[in-house]
């Protein structure tokens, strides 16, 4: 059948695509339904119902054109070619379509077929001249060649067919959509593998006005602008695009793109410096991965965008493996213009470095600062902040704000007071009873948003809680009143002086009726010591009644509970005779204190020696430390001893003494003043068959503890640990603390360490940023290292290019540390170099590392 005879009607209606026009178009009815889903982007929908459609009423070019047409559709939507070959006259419009169509499916599995059937379609159309599908053509053989490795020759082909769609568009003689959709969509990708990136800002305001519904379009033109933006570092039109993106696979329209759309869709995290938060959903979706489900193209992709997750996750062995996979699939498909971001990649996994988007892999085209600054300059001017934060609190809020403004590159960010639900779907954080509200923006980028803002709310709930405790302590100390009188401090400097002058006395009598040298020596060896410890005392209750008498402030920092609880011990008992006491520790805390270091030992100071005193030496002594949601309860508890219920407020009143010949009563006044200052409580509670406790609180911050409370599951084995003997003490059996292993850390990850330190089945002695400094600690004192019952050390170190995991451990073994070394590490290690050091694998998730620990111990 020759061309001019043909139902050039029906042609021109389909090229057109005007689904407007479609229902006064002569066409036959079922092509008309046919038709009016594609067009819509009704794929699925249009592939089912050609499928079952009957054409025997059809002319015969028609019937043509539907098969041609079936095909198209099933490679648009992802399901490859048929199986059964159609066969077409080779000058028939059926044949234009069908080689249309092969050319879709061929770009993405061989590009040598894919240039066959483009010069088959390009020479076709000039048959058909009202199809302008030569345009298409010689527009195809451009972005084909820029893409195979021939970017000039390939830009200036492509780039010259796109000025003329659109000036044909603009003088009102626009090409049919057949011919147009694939130039507008795919015209931004010629320019990312070109370089040409300064251009595509400019496309996306001309392109997006003219998108067809089509969803193969649709995903084309914004996989393209997503891979620019990715690649060039514009994190903010990034994570918009991923939206975009992501919603076409939520509707099932991206068979072919679904494996991108699904890790695609972690890229802004990760580029954002949140890689840690979509790490558990990257390995599923990673490993769930059907390669053989994939064309070449799509599978390239998915290990390149997987190979800048792992980069990102520190994982530079995953990375490398990923960045070969992806080149290999690269060559199989020819998209020979991807070479040089494989190579760069590649070069980060081998030198074992994260990449920077401020130097992205593709030139920028953007400001930097439009692109938003990574995690780690976010955390850092945060940090920087809480100093004004704590100082000033009324102008943290706004801080806040800026911070967040320059992150998110979002300057309509407002703080209000009123009800947050008329802001309906804008992202909020709320901030000291007010909320930051993003306004206006889009709704691609609002769920993102909101997904990073829910993780950084228990951050910013954590310094609100320590600017509330510093405001109350503060009010609190303001309002504390002056104990005592002059008449009341005379009275306890009398009465604190009296014993060392008193030895003195007796000492001099005596010294005045000693015969000879000899006994005269004796006399001053016998009494030096007494009057030592006397005027220790006395300096010390001197020191008491300024207290008790003055205003002055705490000087308040973040303090260990444990070695404040530790070093009271020491000093309580070596100024008290303790001839047998048993002393154990049971630690339930996770945080550090705010108090004044000085002040609050002498607390605990003074309440342990009232405790040994009371049971005359002999007895049960106990420490404990249990952490509610904003402070910290010390217990120092004694068996031995009661107090009655009308005297337990009593004890805490100066002069006030009970059953101590030479007591004072300012032991407890004291402690009972410090701890108020604090914006604390103290308190006593007695049994006659328990004993008595002194209970007093602290406020937490949010800073971890050093020394922390540990369960102990039974996949652990009991570990001996904190029981001290002191002098004058001896060994309890093990409290709840005693029983956990206690390990040590080296790790350069800031929120691991956080991490680690919060785990509940072991007790973190020490956590080292870097090899060097472990190696500086351990050379200073082995002792604090082989006392822990095994350590972990991370496989890789940013902060440390001298030495990494394995070294350290080398190290470790040749200086004759014989303990468990624990290697913590997602990339995969020579099994034969853990053999030989001695040293276990354990995976850098806690979830997972623990019972890997566990198994071992």
């Amino acid at each position: 059948m020759k061309p001019g005879h043909q139902p050039r009607a029906a042609y021109e209606c389909y090229l057109a695509q005007d689904l407007e026009a479609l229902p006064d178009a002569s066409v036959p009815e079922p092509l008309k339904k046919l038709w009016a889903l594609t067009w819509s982007g009704q794929l699925r929908e249009a592939q089912e119902y050609g499928a079952t459609m009957d054409v025997g009423a059809l002319p015969g070019p028609l019937k043509e054109l539907v098969e041609a047409d079936r095909v198209l559709l099933s490679v648009k939507i992802g399901l490859g070619l048929p199986q059964t070959k159609a066969s077409f006259a080779w000058n028939s419009f059926a044949n234009l379509v069908f080689n249309y169509a092969l050319f879709s499916y061929y770009f993405w599995v061989d590009h040598r077929q894919a240039y066959r059937a483009l010069w088959r379609m390009t020479c076709i159309s000039f048959f058909f001249p009202y199809s302008k599908a030569w345009i298409t053509g010689i527009f195809l053989f451009g972005h084909l060649s820029a893409i195979s490795g021939l970017p000039r020759l390939g830009f200036a082909v492509a780039s010259l067919m796109f000025r003329l769609t659109m000036q044909r568009r603009s003088s009102g003689r626009k090409l049919p959509k057949f011919a147009e959709n694939i130039i507008v969509a795919a015209f931004p990708y010629t320019n990312f593998v070109c370089g040409r990136l300064e251009n595509i800002p400019r496309l996306l305001d001309r392109i997006q006005p003219i998108m067809p519904s089509d969803p193969y379009y649709h995903a084309i033109f914004q996989v393209s602008c997503l891979y620019a933006f990715a690649y060039s570092g514009d994190i903010v039109r990034c994570e918009i695009f991923s939206s975009h993106f992501q919603k076409l696979n939520q509707e099932k329209k991206l068979l072919r793109y679904r494996p991108i759309a699904l890790i695609i869709a972690l890229l802004p995290f990760a580029l954002r410096g949140y890689a840690y938060m979509i790490e558990e959903r990257f390995e599923t979706i990673f490993k769930n991965h059907e390669i053989e489900a994939s064309d070449p193209a799509i599978n390239s992709q998915f290990f390149r965008v997987a190979a800048l997750i792992q980069l990102q996750l520190h994982r530079y062995d995953e990375a490398l493996i990923s960045i070969d996979r992806a080149s290999r699939y690269r060559q199989q498909s020819g998209f020979h213009s991807w070479q040089k971001i494989d190579n760069q990649i590649r070069r980060h996994a081998q030198s074992r470095t994260m990449l920077d988007f401020q130097q992205p892999l593709q030139r920028p085209y953007v400001n930097q600062q439009n692109a938003g600054p990574h995690v780690n300059y976010f955390l850092t001017r945060l940090i920087l902040s809480l100093k004004d934060f704590i100082s000033e609190p009324e102008h943290f809020k706004d801080n806040l704000r800026e911070i967040l403004m320059t992150h998110f590159s979002w300057p309509h960010i407002i703080i209000q007071k009123d009800d947050p639900l008329i802001c309906g779907s804008d992202p909020i954080l709320k901030v000291d009873d007010h909320f930051l509200v993003f306004q206006g923006l889009p709704d691609d980028r609002a769920s993102f948003i909101r997904e990073i803002l829910a993780h950084l709310r228990p951050y910013i709930i954590s310094l609100e809680n320590s600017q509330k405790q510093i405001r109350d302590m503060n009010e609190r100390i303001g309002g504390i009143s002056t104990m005592t009188t002059i008449a009341q401090t005379a009275q306890m400097l009398a009465h604190d002086v009296r014993r060392p002058f008193s030895l003195t006395q007796s000492l001099m009598e005596l010294l005045r009726e000693a015969q000879g040298e000899q006994e005269i020596a004796c006399l001053i060896q016998e009494f030096g010591p007494e009057i030592d410890r006397s005027l220790f005392d006395v300096n010390s209750m001197i020191a008491d009644v300024l207290e008790v008498g003055g205003l002055a402030k705490p000087c308040l920092a973040a303090v260990e509970p444990a070695e404040l609880i530790e070093k009271a011990v020491r000093v309580g008992l070596r100024r008290v005779q303790a001839r047998d006491v048993v002393l154990s520790y049971a630690f339930h805390h996770q945080h550090q204190v705010l108090a004044d270091q000085h002040k609050v030992s002498r607390v605990l100071v003074n309440i342990i020696e009232n405790a040994v005193e009371a049971m005359h030496g002999r007895g049960r002594l106990w420490v404990e430390t249990h952490e509610g949601p904003d402070a910290l309860t010390f217990v120092i508890g004694n068996s031995g001893s009661f107090v009655a219920a009308d005297r337990r407020t009593r004890i805490f009143t100066a002069f006030y003494t009970h059953g101590k010949a030479s007591g004072t009563g300012l032991g407890l006044a004291i402690a009972n003043k410090i701890v108020i200052a604090h914006g604390g409580e103290i308190w006593c509670e007695s049994d006659p068959e328990t004993g008595t406790r002194i209970l007093f609180t602290l406020k937490t911050t949010c800073i971890p503890s050093k020394r922390m409370t540990v369960s102990i599951p039974d996949m652990l084995r009991s570990i001996p640990g904190d029981t001290k003997t002191l002098p004058g003490l001896r060994a309890s059996q093990r409290s709840e603390r005693t029983d956990a292993p206690r390990f040590a850390l080296i790790e350069d990850s800031p929120l691991l360490r956080y991490q680690w330190s919060l785990v509940k089945e072991a007790q973190l002695i020490r956590a080292y940023a870097c090899p060097s400094e472990f190696m500086k600690a351990f050379a200073d004192n082995q002792d604090e290292v082989t006392s822990a019952d095994f350590l972990v050390v991370d496989r890789h170190f940013e902060n440390d290019r001298t030495n990494d995991g394995l070294s350290c451990i080398q190290w470790l073994r040749d200086s004759g540390y014989a303990g468990r070394i624990f290697l913590s590490s997602n990339s995969i290690v020579d099994r034969s170099i853990l053999i030989r050091m001695d040293a276990i694998p354990i995976s850098k998730n806690l979830k997972k590392a623990l019972p890997e620990i566990a198994s071992h111990l």
